[in-house]
């Protein structure tokens, strides 16, 4: 059975669907005919849950002078993560060269990356490095919460 066998080969009576069964205010709205659909359903890969299996937490307490860390690898079971920046300084998270660019005085302006100020969170869905430096002079603390699929 082709469409136009389903749908009818006019236009609606309002002018906006293809067919006569556009939708129930049209004027000349009819309830579709149910069709019988026959066929296989496989799954080739892995069903997930609705929610994450795993979790981990990190802390890192810094002084503010440290050069650019690894905060977290790239993970390709990794659902989301969240962080979180307190203390006095912002902290500087994004790719490594993101941060790298930061750490070699690019702290002004358009910077690439991610800047948190204290008391900021995000919580970020990637599978991604994510690479971390503090601004080079005020202390922070940098809270990591990771959600993994098993």
């Amino acid at each position: 059975m082709t469409l136009t066998e389903i749908i009818g080969d006019s236009e609606c009576q309002c002018g906006y669907g293809p067919g006569p069964t556009c939708h129930p205010e049209c004027p000349g709205y009819r309830e579709p005919d149910p069709t019988k659909v026959k066929g296989v359903v496989s799954l080739d890969h892995a069903v997930r849950l609705a929610t994450p299996e795993r979790s981990g937490y990190s802390s890192w307490i810094l002084t503010g002078t440290e050069s650019p860390f690894l905060a977290l690898p790239y993970d390709e079971r990794r659902y989301c993560f969240t962080v979180g920046c307190t203390g006095t300084g912002p902290m500087f998270i994004g790719s490594q060269k993101n941060v790298m660019s930061v750490a070699s005085g690019a702290a002004t302006g358009v910077i690439a990356g991610l800047r948190l100020t204290s008391g900021s969170t995000y919580t970020l869905r990637n599978m991604d490095e994510l690479w971390a430096v503090p601004d080079g002079t005020h202390p922070v603390n940098l809270v990591l919460a990771v959600s993994r699929w098993a």
